[in-house]
């Protein structure tokens, strides 16, 4: 029966403890394990620690393969040779490396077939344009003409002849073709402000 637990049970083994000596008889307790798993156990007494012992583990084995019906274990030697017929005769539906298809409408260029370039053309730039300096001011330049003086005087002129403002336009259309004394020049204002005194002299 101890074949028969180490052929069901490849880690299996036994332990035995003795609990207590009771009028000259031993009294031996059996557990089976499964690796770290206990499975059974068994008491026994005898009169010598090891017929205990015996008693105590053919009855531990007894009442587990009488409990448990033969479980149908595969050894290391037949999964050695189950490996060895796969690698020997692969199935059939293996999977099996496709080769790419081929797309006929996919053309394959040669380089013989490219375009020669004959010759090749210098890219022209253009020059940058140059730039224009604005002519240097004179180092004395004229100051810009004050006409308000020459205004405030043809004003009080005006004033003192009683002229209103249509007579002073219609005069400076009539002379100068402007119709104000705003976009008259320096010398026409002169010459107006001449004009305006002239009158009240001879008055």
């Amino acid at each position: 029966m101890l074949e028969e637990f180490y052929r069901r049970y490849p880690l299996g083994r036994v332990w035995s403890e003795l609990m207590t000596i009771h009028e000259g008889q031993y009294l031996v307790r059996v557990v089976l394990f499964d690796g770290d798993r206990p499975l059974m156990s068994a008491l026994a007494m005898g009169m010598s620690v090891e017929t205990a012992e015996d008693l105590a583990r053919e009855r531990s084995l007894s009442l587990l393969l009488q409990s448990q019906p033969p479980q149908t274990s595969t050894s290391p030697e037949s999964l050695e040779s189950q490996l060895e017929s796969q690698v020997s005769h692969p199935s059939s539906d293996s999977t099996q490396p496709q080769n790419p298809t081929f797309n006929p409408s996919i053309s394959t260029v040669k380089p013989s077939d490219l375009p020669k370039i004959t010759s090749t053309e210098k890219l022209s730039f253009p020059k940058p344009t140059e730039t224009v300096k604005p002519p240097e001011s004179s180092s004395n330049p004229e100051p810009p003409t004050d006409d308000s003086d020459l205004l405030v005087q043809t004003t009080l002129e005006l004033r003192r002849l009683g002229w209103d403002a249509e007579q002073g336009r219609v005069y400076l259309e009539q002379t100068y073709g402007k119709r104000s004394r705003q976009q008259l020049t320096r010398p026409e204002l002169e010459s107006f402000l001449a004009y305006l005194q002239g009158m009240g002299n001879s008055e």
